[in-house]
């Protein structure tokens, strides 16, 4: 840059640099072209502010939308969850106080994945001679509605929603689609 030149010829002895007048001259700008380095006015690039502010501006802009990209592509769930959460309290869409005066069918709807169902028989099913009602999706399954209606309707029949969390659910892949989409979605529409 010839204004960093120009400071540093300025700092320092001139007369150290031999045909400092005669031998530098400016090419740049157009203004000064051919001109001695020492007429040159450092004045006129000192109106950098316009440039640096547009630069900082532009950056800016272009790292935010890097940083938002990239949330919303591994977290944008998050965001879409509490979103509905805050929408729901804030403007007050909960249906908690009408769920709490209705009657289930069931206590608990479970999520499970089919190689967990000897587990679930034998730890699960033996609460229920007590005050608890289990929805179980092979047991009580309405013979001719279709597995998805099923789902469904016996989540909307649940007061609460019992996940089995185990390595062979997280890998199912109809958990993972629909039964665990469908429960986030009742959770989220009862607030």
């Amino acid at each position: 840059s010839i204004l960093w030149f120009m400071t540093w010829l300025n700092t320092t002895n001139t007369t150290s640099v031999p045909g400092l007048r005669e031998q530098y001259t400016c090419n740049t700008p157009l203004s000064y072209f051919n001109r001695s380095i020492m007429d040159f006015d450092a004045l006129s690039c000192k109106d950098m502010t316009p440039f640096q502010a547009l630069y900082i501006l532009s950056s800016t802009a272009v790292l935010m939308l890097m940083v938002t990209a990239l949330l919303v592509r591994f977290h944008g769930w998050r965001f879409e969850f509490y979103w509905n959460i805050m929408i729901n309290r804030t403007l007050g869409f909960s249906d908690a106080s009408v769920e709490e005066g209705r009657e289930f069918e069931y206590d608990a709807y479970v999520i499970h994945a089919e190689a967990d169902i000897s587990w679930v028989e034998r730890t699960l099913v033996p609460l229920e001679a007590g005050k608890c009602r289990f929805c179980l999706l092979d047991r009580d399954a309405v013979a001719g509605m279709s597995v998805l209606e099923s789902i469904v309707d016996n989540i909307r029949k649940s007061r609460k929603i019992l996940f089995v969390v185990t390595e062979t659910l997280l890998r199912d892949p109809w958990c993972r689609r629909f039964a665990a989409h469908h429960a986030l979605h009742q959770v989220i529409e009862a607030s």
